[in-house]
């Protein structure tokens, strides 16, 4: 199954790391039976303190900084499936700045926002 947003607990790392809610695209809401990842105007109905906001992979991408001082992201994939992410500088030379390879894309660009956050990169 592809995962399509951030867990729970990957949406409360980035609000307590000080993303903006705002940039969030989806939200977790609970129906009572379960848990549901809905789009934005899905959920308008549902109480707020059901809610728990999510980001999807373009959410995420559009947190991730493009230019930093160090370079600009890409994300990768390799045949096996690996998603990543990492930096490239002016002259499209790889730098030092990657994470692990995930199973997923929502996972491997949550994580680099959360080093560049925790390494105070942005």
């Amino acid at each position: 199954m592809n995962k399509i947003c951030t867990t729970p607990e990957q949406s409360q790392k980035l609000i307590e790391l000080g993303i903006n809610v705002n940039t969030a695209d989806m939200q977790w809401v609970n129906t009572g039976y379960c848990m549901r990842a809905l789009p934005t105007d899905d959920y308008e109905a549902q109480s707020s303190s059901s809610k728990i906001p999510a980001w999807s992979l373009a959410a995420l991408l559009s947190v991730l900084p493009k230019n930093l001082e160090m370079g600009r992201p890409v994300l990768a994939i390799n045949y096996k499936g690996d998603y990543w992410v990492q930096y490239y500088d002016e002259y499209m030379q790889k730098l030092d700045l990657e994470t692990k390879c995930y199973d997923n894309s929502v996972d491997a660009v949550f994580e680099m926002i959360v080093w560049l956050k925790e390494n105070n990169k942005i």
